[in-house]
C-alpha cells in the first residue's frame, strides 16, 4: 500500500519519493526466502488499489467558483477550519466559529481557494508539497447551505463533556496554565497564548503540545489502568451478584476507554493512532486464538488502517513523523541508546566504589543511578528518533533544535503533573490546589526560556536534496542498529553521515544585485542579496495571506543559504511587521535599522529577535558600503514615519527603491532637498501598496522608474491609469505573482542591457 501511495505521490512533490523509498525500504527488509508468487501477486493488488485511490485523491476537489458537496468529517473544530470529505478526498475549509458541526452535509456555492503566501516560481521546490495538506478552501456564511445536519450517535455525550472540560480550563486564572491544560488535555492548541507555542517549536519540544502516543501512553498508565481496573472489578462484583463465576479482565475496558478518549481529545490522527494501538494490544491476548502483542505488527495494523480511511495520509507530514519516530523507538532505540548514553558526558553510572576505595552510601547512589539511566536512555532515545524522523524535519520545516533532544526528557516530570493534576483539578476542582499547576507551568515555560538562549535554537537547516538526507539517515540508524559496542566509532560515523548532505546544493552567491519580490497580499515582503555581504529583508508581514514567514521568506532564505541576516522595518504595522520577530530569531539579525516591533503581545518569551543585532533609529542617512540608504521623511507617526531603502547595484550602479506606507505629508518630505536621490531608477516600489496619492505624479516624475512595483492583492486603478499614461511597466504581486529582478552584470560602460527580469 505504501508502494502504491508512493508512486501516485511522485510527481506531486518531496513527499513521492520518501513514501517510496519507505516502502520500498520495508518490502526489501521483509522479503526471506523464495518469494511466493501468491504474497507478491496480493501486494501488486494493494499497490494498484492504492494508488488508484491516491490519485484520484490528488485530482482538483472543484473547479474555482463552482458547486462542492461535503460531509463534515472533522469530529471537532480544528486550528484554521474544519476537515471536509467530498467524494473521497480530503478538503479544509475555513469558516466562522460554530458554523458547522459533524455529520453535516452541506453544498458550497462559489468556493474559492485558500491564499497562501508565495516566493518566487524558482525557489517553490524548497517550499513544503501541496500534496502534503490537504486543498485549501474559503466560502463565506451565505455561499454555506446545509443539506443534512448530521451528528453520530452518542458524539453529542461527549461534544458536551469536551466543551465543559475546555470550559473548565479556559476558568483557570493563569493564562498560560489554561492555553496547557487545552492542549495537554484535549489537543486543542489555539488557545495557547501569543508566542507560547512558538518557544516550543524553537526549542524542538512542540511534539510536547501535540495529543500523541507519549500522552496516551501517560493517560494509559495514569488514569486508564486504574480506572480500567475498578470497571472490571465492579463487573465482575455484579456478576458474582448475579450468581456468575466468571471474571472480568481490564482489557475490553481499556480499550473502550481509548475508544472514548479519541473523540474527548479532538479526534487528532497521532491520538487515533495511539488509541487504536492500545486498544488492539489490551484486546490481542482476549482473541479466541490469543496472541501476543509485538509493536511492530501493532505499528503496521494502524498504518493500514490509516492508509485505508486516507490515502494520502502517508504524505502528511505529521504521519511521517509519527510512524518513523515510533518505528525507530521500536526497533533502534532498545539496543542504541544505552551505547549513545554510554558516551554523553555526565551520564555515565557511578562506581560502587570512590577512587579513595571508600563504598559509596546505598541510598545516594540509587537514586543517582535512577537519575542517570532516566536521563540517558530518555537523550538516547530521542538521539534515535532525531535521527529517524531528520528527511522530514529537513524538508518540511526545515529547522531543528539539538536542545530538544535533552530537553524532552528534562520536561517530562512538568508535562506528566500537568496532564495527571489537570484531569483531577477538573474532575475535584476545590479539592486539588491550582497552584500547583501554575507552578508547573512557570517552571515548564522556564526551563524552555532558558533552553530558548542557547545558541542554535532553533538552527535553520538550508535547503538540500531529499535523497541526500533520506541516504545519510538511513545509513546513520543502520549503523547504530548494528552497533557492537563501538560507540565511539558509530557515533563518528553517525555524526558524519548526518553532515555528509550539507554541501550537495549549495547555493552560489550573486553576481550582481539581486531583489525577491514575494506575493503576500496586503503587505510587503522583499528579500535583497549583492555580492560581499548578507541578504537584506525589509518587511515581512500581511493581512490577508498566510504563513509569510513559513510559506514564503523561509523557504527562500533557506535556498540562498543565508546566514544572519539585515533587516529594515518600514513601520511597525502588521502588514510589514507581523512575521519578522519569526524570521528574525532563526536566521539571526546582523543589523535592525527601524523601529523595534511588539513582540509575543508584549510578553518575554525568549531572547529578543534583535539579540546581537546592531540596532540603528527610525532615522538613518548614512549609506552602507553595498549600496544600501535607508532615510525617511520625519519623525512622523504611523504610515507617515515610514522608512524608504535605496538598493544601488555595485558592479553596474542600476537602482531600485522600496517605499513604506508615506503617502501624503512624509512622501512630501521625502521629495524635498536632501531625502531621495533622483532617477532615473530601474525599479520603484509604489508607497501603501499603490493606494491613491496626491504626490503620486511628483514621485514618479522624480525617480523616473523604468518598472513600477506593487504588493498587493489586486491592481490600484489609480497607480494604473498613471503607469499607463506614462509608458512604465506595472507589475503586482496579487496579479502577476511573486517575481526575481536581476540586474546585469555587465559593467556600466557595457552597450548590453543594464537590467533583466526573471
Amino acid at each position: 500500500m505504501l508502494l502504491g501511495v508512493g508512486v501516485a505521490l511522485v510527481p506531486h512533490g518531496e513527499a513521492g519519493p520518501l513514501v517510496l523509498g519507505t516502502g520500498l525500504a520495508m518490502v526489501l527488509t521483509r522479503t526471506r526466502g523464495r518469494p511466493h508468487a501468491r504474497e507478491w501477486g496480493l501486494s501488486l493488488l494493494l499497490a494498484l488499489l492504492a494508488a488508484g485511490r491516491a490519485a484520484d485523491a490528488l485530482r482538483p476537489v472543484a473547479p474555482e467558483g463552482g458547486l462542492l458537496q461535503a460531509r463534515v468529517t472533522s469530529p471537532w473544530r480544528t486550528r484554521g477550519g474544519l476537515s471536509l470529505d467530498s467524494g473521497g478526498r480530503g478538503v479544509r475549509l475555513a469558516v466562522e466559529p460554530d458554523a458547522l458541526w459533524p455529520g453535516d452535509e452541506v453544498v458550497l456555492h462559489q468556493p474559492r481557494p485558500g491564499r497562501r503566501a508565495a516566493a518566487p516560481p524558482e525557489f517553490a521546490a524548497s517550499s513544503v508539497g501541496s500534496v502534503q495538506q490537504a486543498p485549501e478552501l474559503s466560502a463565506l456564511p451565505e455561499d454555506i447551505v446545509r443539506t443534512r445536519c448530521g451528528e453520530q450517535a452518542g458524539a453529542g455525550v461527549i461534544r458536551r463533556l469536551r466543551e465543559r472540560g475546555l470550559g473548565a480550563c479556559a476558568r483557570h486564572p493563569d493564562p498560560d496554565t489554561a492555553g496547557l491544560l487545552a492542549a495537554l488535555l484535549f489537543g486543542d492548541t489555539s488557545r495557547l497564548p501569543r508566542g507560547l507555542a512558538d518557544l516550543f517549536t524553537r526549542t524542538g519540544t512542540r511534539h510536547l503540545l501535540a495529543l500523541s502516543g507519549l500522552h496516551v501512553a501517560l493517560l494509559a498508565v495514569l488514569l486508564g489502568l486504574p480506572l480500567a481496573r475498578a470497571m472490571a472489578g465492579i463487573a465482575t462484583l455484579a456478576l458474582r451478584v448475579m450468581g456468575a463465576r466468571r471474571s472480568v479482565g481490564p482489557a475490553v475496558p481499556l480499550a473502550l476507554l481509548a475508544a472514548v478518549f479519541v473523540p474527548l481529545s479532538g479526534a487528532g490522527a497521532p491520538a487515533s493512532r495511539a488509541a487504536l494501538a492500545l486498544a488492539c494490544a489490551a484486546l490481542a491476548p482476549r482473541l479466541p486464538a490469543p496472541r501476543r502483542p509485538r509493536a511492530l505488527d501493532l505499528l503496521g495494523l494502524a498504518l493500514v488502517i490509516e492508509v485505508l480511511v486516507d490515502p494520502l495520509a502517508p504524505a502528511r507530514p505529521g504521519v511521517q513523523l509519527s510512524y518513523l519516530a515510533t518505528a525507530a523507538l521500536v526497533a533502534v532505540a532498545p539496543a542504541a541508546a544505552p551505547r549513545i548514553a554510554a558516551v554523553l558526558p555526565g551520564l555515565r553510572e557511578p562506581a560502587p566504589i570512590r577512587g579513595s576505595g571508600r563504598p559509596r552510601w546505598p541510598l545516594p547512589r540509587a537514586l543517582h543511578l535512577t537519575v542517570v539511566r532516566v536521563l540517558g536512555l530518555g537523550t538516547g532515545a530521542s538521539v534515535v528518533a532525531t535521527i529517524a524522523t531528520l528527511p522530514v524535519i529537513w524538508s518540511v520545516f526545515g529547522e531543528a533544535s539539538w536542545a530538544g533532544i535533552f530537553l524532552t526528557t528534562l520536561a517530562m516530570p512538568a508535562v506528566t503533573a500537568l496532564i495527571a493534576g489537570g484531569w483531577a483539578w477538573i474532575a475535584v476542582p476545590g479539592l486539588f490546589p491550582t497552584e500547583v499547576l501554575t507552578w508547573c507551568t512557570r517552571g515548564l515555560i522556564a526551563l524552555h526560556t532558558a533552553a530558548d538562549h542557547l545558541p542554535g535554537t532553533p538552527l535553520v537547516l538550508p535547503a538540500r536534496p531529499l535523497w541526500a538526507i533520506a541516504a545519510a539517515s538511513g545509513l546513520a540508524i543502520a549503523a547504530l542498529r548494528a552497533g557492537d559496542g563501538r560507540a565511539g566509532r558509530l557515533a563518528a560515523l553517525a555524526f558524519g553521515l548526518l553532515i555528509a548532505p550539507l554541501p550537495i546544493g549549495e547555493a552560489r552567491p550573486p553576481r550582481a544585485l539581486e531583489v525577491h519580490v514575494m506575493d503576500v497580499g496586503d503587505g510587503t515582503a522583499i528579500v535583497a542579496r549583492a555580492p560581499g555581504v548578507s541578504p537584506l529583508l525589509v518587511d515581512a508581514g500581511s493581512r490577508d495571506r498566510a504563513a509569510v514567514a513559513r510559506a514564503a521568506v523561509g523557504p527562500l532564505l533557506r535556498a540562498l543559504d543565508a546566514g544572519p541576516i539585515r533587516i529594515v522595518l518600514t513601520h511597525d504595522h502588521a502588514d510589514h511587521a507581523r512575521d519578522l520577530p519569526w524570521l528574525a530569531r532563526r536566521f539571526g539579525a546582523a543589523r535592525w535599522i527601524g523601529p523595534r516591533p511588539a513582540v509575543d503581545g508584549g510578553r518575554s518569551l525568549g531572547p529578543p529577535p534583535w539579540r546581537g543585532a546592531t540596532l540603528a533609529g527610525s532615522v538613518e542617512r548614512a549609506a552602507t558600503a553595498d549600496g544600501l540608504r535607508v532615510i525617511a521623511g520625519g519623525v512622523f507617526a504611523g504610515n507617515e514615519g515610514s522608512l524608504v531603502a535605496e538598493l544601488t547595484c555595485p558592479t553596474t550602479g542600476e537602482k531600485v527603491v522600496l517605499s513604506g506606507d508615506a503617502e501624503a505629508h512624509g512622501l512630501e518630505q521625502l521629495l524635498a532637498p536632501g531625502g531621495l536621490s533622483p532617477g532615473p531608477i530601474a525599479a520603484l516600489l509604489l508607497p501603501h501598496h499603490g493606494s491613491r496619492s496626491p504626490h503620486l505624479g511628483r514621485l514618479l516624475d522624480h525617480l523616473a522608474p523604468r518598472e513600477v512595483w506593487v504588493s498587493a492583492s489586486g491592481v490600484p486603478r489609480a497607480a494604473a491609469m498613471e503607469c499607463e499614461r506614462r509608458g512604465i511597466g506595472l507589475r503586482v504581486t496579487g496579479v502577476d505573482g511573486a517575481w526575481t529582478w536581476r540586474a546585469s552584470s555587465n559593467r556600466p560602460g557595457d552597450r548590453s542591457p543594464t537590467a533583466s527580469a526573471d
